[in-house]
């Protein structure tokens, strides 16, 4: 028996190495013991336990191990922001001149008042206009130009947009950013609306509708049946591991994702939908 085998006998339960493999909750009461004993390394020897438990008992059998660490390792993470939230957040990211504006405006839209004239922004329009605020900012300052739009810099902002070398984007994409940053100056300057802007947003808009989408080419297109199938090819290569553990539960998972994703009809939209034992169910334990 080797030094680290005398480590394993000290995390697994009384009967050591037996022919039975031990129970999830023989090994969650040890786990526990030997985590008030030495703390934190307890997780790194049990580690080493589920990669010796899979060699002598095999993957299949030795399964909840994984879940057994996991389960020790997880602790209570602080509750996810909403998206009305992370909208106040990212307007730290504006101009201080604006922030209030901006934090006026998400309560406003929060609850159900208008904004700017029109009907409540949702969080995420809200997002998207400060996110193209932020850039249009720093597009301004890198050229030395008028943070104020006219014409004339909208025009050469999409342009820059378009042909610039790195991650260039659709002449709709160009659209969009001017879109947004039209409804964001017309919140934080309700007398800015100009001919000019609205002329360079027609002509943008009326180009996307005929221009077509070049970021994308033939070769860049990937049909659902190769995403249907390196789904089921994760799933294999999951399975095939020694050891049933995080990593192969993440291909395992992901290759679930990428078939079931790619083989219904609306896509991501009814992935969100399923649940287990409700919409989805297996066809065998395990």
């Amino acid at each position: 028996m080797t030094q680290n085998d005398t480590v394993l006998l000290t995390l697994l339960p009384e009967e050591g190495f037996s022919a039975r493999v031990p129970t999830a909750d023989a090994l969650q009461t040890r786990l526990a013991e030997r985590l008030a004993e030495v703390g934190a390394p307890a997780l790194a020897e049990f580690a080493y336990v589920q990669k010796r438990a899979a060699e002598i008992w095999g993957a299949a059998p030795t399964a909840h191990f994984a879940r057994v660490l996991r389960a020790a390792r997880v602790s209570s993470k602080p509750a996810l922001k909403s998206k009305w939230q992370k909208a106040k957040a990212a307007t730290s990211r504006l101009p201080a001149s604006w922030r209030d504006i901006f934090q006026q405006s998400i309560t406003a839209s929060t609850t159900g008042k208008t904004v700017a004239g029109h009907d409540p922004w949702s969080a995420d329009y809200f997002l998207a206009v400060i996110n193209a605020l932020v850039a249009w900012v720093g597009f301004c300052e890198a050229h030395d130009m008028p943070i104020a739009p006219t014409g004339a810099t909208l025009e050469k902002y999409a342009r820059a947009c378009v042909e610039r070398r790195d991650d260039p984007v659709s002449e709709r994409t160009a659209s969009d950013y001017l879109q947004r940053i039209h409804a964001g100056y017309t919140l934080i300057d309700p007398g800015y609306p100009s001919r000019g802007c609205e002329y360079v947003m027609r002509d943008w808009r009326e180009r996307s509708r005929f221009g077509g989408t070049p970021t994308k080419t033939g070769a860049q297109l990937v049909t659902a049946k190769a995403i249907y199938d390196l789904g089921f090819s994760w799933i294999g290569d999951a399975g095939g591991r020694p050891m049933r553990g995080v990593h192969a539960a993440r291909d395992f998972r992901n290759g679930l994702i990428l078939a079931i994703g790619a083989a219904l009809p609306e896509r991501a939209r009814a992935l969100s939908y399923l649940a287990f034992d409700q919409s989805l169910v297996l066809l065998e334990d395990g």
